[in-house]
């Protein structure tokens, strides 16, 4: 039990770190891209495809199957074994 607490310790500590790192970087990203600006007039719509994508059932192929034949066994196959026993 001791051990599985020690390794979730670590893992928070770890997730910690991962989150402040992410946060760091992701602080010098908004100071990267705050250079770029766009005017106020600026204005972006979105493209209608002209066609709707449509997606096409995918044609399985047929899988013949054998049918099963009955496999003979020899029951007295084996038996030796046990009368040893």
């Amino acid at each position: 039990m001791d051990e599985v607490t020690q390794q979730n310790a670590a893992l928070v500590e770890e997730a910690s770190a991962a989150a402040q790192s992410m946060a760091s970087q992701s602080g010098t990203l908004r100071e990267l891209v705050s250079i770029f600006r766009l005017p106020d007039s600026f204005t972006v719509s979105a493209s209608v495809p002209e066609r709707p994508i449509v997606a096409r059932p995918v044609a399985r192929p047929k899988v013949h199957m054998p049918s099963r034949v009955p496999v003979a066994v020899d029951s007295t196959a084996g038996n030796s074994d046990w009368q040893n026993f």
